[in-house]
């Protein structure tokens, strides 16, 4: 799934402003917090984090008060954006080949992007969603090609290569499939699938098949407690909590899984219930946020929300305007597989 497209540009506040989102912040946090620690109450230390934010505010929102304060737990590693274009910060980008419409994109950014980036770029993402209409829309054969003449060349530079990123829908699974014993010739280092739902059993499930399926690690780039089939099913901010914990711990605990990115960070948040958020409106990391990078307020150095000032220069220099992504997920990890 990929969020509208987001205008990206300067980001200021006035001292009126920030005064009132302090205590808006304070105000709106007591019983998110009450919930979260009732939930907390029996859940396991995360002490080596593979999470990741779906991040589509560009260079408006600090990226970097979800890095953390130092501790391993939930120190940021990489991020991508579902395109070639980067932002300003220190943390390692993965670049995503989403599909026809980015070749383009793809061409004229893609190699400056690999060799100029700082951190090095390690990784890459194949096409998002290409078995549904409404993202990337590729027949299996369409998407051989596609990666054969963008994405299969970078693995003899050194990257790895992540799979197409398919829906949780039984289609995605086939689709991927075919793709796999279609594509000869070609390397896939890992797995990247979405999953959206309410049921934490069938979400373990669904991540345990598709490794028994494909025997390689995976990426969950993106999940939510969000019903799309069942759209009756609503989550409670209650349920949001318990759900997030459960499958972190589980996801957590599992070798198979790489990394994993929620669905949820979001000014505004469109697309998934708002209680999915981990920032406010304004941008501002929330409870649900803190939660999901297992900070504690009472070990923890205080978060700092302000955007981050960078000197040096590289592709970290691109102004915003030309940063037209449609989303952005950071990876956050202590452990890297790569």
């Amino acid at each position: 799934m990929t969020p509208s497209n987001f205008l990206l540009g300067a980001f200021s506040l006035s001292i009126l402003r920030c005064i009132l989102l302090l205590f808006g912040v304070q105000a709106t946090c007591v019983t998110v917090l009450e919930m979260r620690q009732e939930a907390n109450a029996t859940a396991p230390t995360n002490v080596t984090s593979k999470a990741g934010l779906a991040w589509p505010n560009g260079a408006t929102v600090s990226l970097t008060q979800f890095e953390g304060t130092g501790r391993v737990t939930y120190m940021v590693r990489l991020y991508y954006t579902w395109s070639t274009y980067p932002i300003d910060n220190d943390i390692e980008f993965v670049p995503m080949f989403w599909g026809n419409r980015s070749i383009s994109e793809w061409t004229n950014t893609a190699k400056r992007t690999l060799a100029d980036m700082t951190p090095k770029v390690t990784a890459v993402l194949g096409m998002n969603e290409p078995e549904l209409p409404s993202q990337a829309n590729l027949f299996v054969d369409e998407g051989v090609e596609l990666w054969k003449l963008y994405v299969e060349l970078l693995r003899a530079q050194g990257y790895r290569l992540g799979s197409p990123g398919l829906s949780s829908s039984s289609a995605g699974k086939a689709w991927l499939q075919d793709f796999i014993s279609s594509c000869n010739g070609c390397t896939v280092d890992f797995i990247s699938l979405h999953w959206y739902g309410t049921n934490v059993t069938l979400f373990q499930k669904h991540v345990e098949d598709y490794y028994t399926t494909f025997q390689k690690p995976l990426w969950v780039t993106e999940w939510a407690c969000e019903d799309y089939v069942h759209p009756e099913n609503i989550c409670t901010l209650q349920d949001i909590i318990t759900f997030m914990n459960a499958m972190q711990t589980f996801l957590d605990g599992a070798g198979f899984v790489e990394r994993y990115a929620w669905f949820g960070a979001q000014k505004n948040l469109t697309m998934v219930d708002s209680n999915n958020g981990i920032m406010d409106d304004n941008g501002v990391i929330n409870d649900l946020g803190k939660q999901y990078i297992n900070y504690t307020e009472s070990v923890d150095e205080p978060i700092v929300t302000s955007l981050p000032t960078f000197t040096s220069g590289g592709l970290r220099s691109i102004p915003s305007v030309l940063l037209h992504m449609t989303s952005m997920i950071v990876l956050l990890s202590s452990v890297l597989s790569c």
